[in-house]
């Protein structure tokens, strides 16, 4: 953990850049730009609880409660960065009239809730030397991931003909990235990377819908 606790700092500052930059702004009532903004929130709060993690992990111990709950929390907001990411796909890929698309995004939060409450029920075990969780309630975070990028796929393959690559940039960046992180961490699973990821990928989403903006004002002119 401690090897790669300098990486989520560097993500906390980009992280509340991103934070400032998205609160200031007044986007459209769109809803892949208000999940922009969850997106945002989410992801700063789960860099907030793993650097809890590792302060209480390093500090007070793998057996202290405050350790168990601070990684279980952790393991909550990744879920919930997942879940309104595969929402995002959903709402990018589906035109607004389509039935499925609500659907989807209705069976995505389902199985977000039913996730977080596995994430919060399971047996978890914190190993130190290296320090990392470990268990059925770790590991659901990497059945749901994998869940979520297969149906992400699905939405992508179903919108075959009508892909911006501009749009699912981040998401291919997001599905390399994340099979990259799975290699690595089955070799070290005390690196910390899930959270620069996830900042990078949020990161490339702004700055998507901020040119998406820019070039609709350029237009009206």
């Amino acid at each position: 953990m401690d090897n790669t606790i300098m990486l989520t700092f560097c993500s906390l500052f980009y992280s509340f850049i991103l934070l400032f930059s998205v609160i200031k702004k007044k986007y459209e009532k769109q809803k892949e730009k208000r999940i922009l903004k969850y997106l945002v929130v989410s992801n700063f709060c789960a860099i907030l609880a793993e650097i809890s993690c590792w302060f209480c992990a390093t500090n007070l111990g793998i057996k202290s409660m405050f350790t168990v709950i601070t990684t279980r929390i952790f393991l909550v907001l990744l879920s919930i960065w997942i879940s309104l990411l595969t929402i995002y796909v959903c709402e990018i890929s589906l035109k607004e009239n389509n039935s499925l698309r609500k659907v989807i995004a209705n069976f995505v939060k389902v199985c977000m809730i039913i996730f977080i409450i596995l994430e919060l029920i399971l047996p978890m075990k914190l190993n130190i030397n290296p320090t990392y969780a470990s268990g059925l309630a770790a590991n659901t975070i990497f059945y749901f991931s994998e869940f979520y990028v297969a149906l992400s796929f699905f939405l992508m393959l179903k919108n075959g003909k009508d892909i911006d690559f501009k749009k699912y940039a981040p998401l291919f960046i997001y599905f390399a990235g994340g099979l990259l992180m799975m290699i690595l961490q089955s070799m070290r699973p005390d690196w910390l990377l899930a959270n620069a990821i996830d900042t990078f990928v949020t990161f490339l989403i702004f700055l998507n819908i901020e040119n998406e903006v820019r070039d609709k004002k350029a237009g009206d002119k």
